[in-house]
């Protein structure tokens, strides 16, 4: 929880500031809060189309910035991908419970 905390306090940096360097941590910290701990996967998720759709509607942002936002969008999606197909397996397996692991 501690990864999912920072990930968060990142996430606030990099509303108020902008940078790509603050999005760029949160998204660490995020994924290794999801490696460690299942359960922060939805929470993750949904910070993800939030951060997405925040970079959609802002009209103050560069086009380079959109575009490499996009950018780490994706990467964190793409690592994300393995762990919700273990889930699923989880799932499968009847395994998916709080304490499993």
């Amino acid at each position: 929880m501690g990864c999912f905390i920072w990930s968060l306090s990142y996430f606030i940096r990099h509303f108020q500031n902008y940078t790509i360097r603050h999005l760029l941590i949160a998204y660490v910290f995020l994924l290794l809060a999801v490696t460690a701990s299942l359960t922060v996967l939805t929470t993750a998720l949904m910070l993800v189309v939030y951060a997405f759709v925040y970079t959609l509607i802002s009209r103050n942002i560069p086009l380079y910035k959109r575009l490499l936002e996009f950018g780490l969008h994706m990467l964190l999606l793409l690592g994300l991908y393995p762990l919700i197909n273990y889930g699923f397996a989880l799932k499968e397996k009847g395994a998916l419970y709080y304490g499993s692991l």
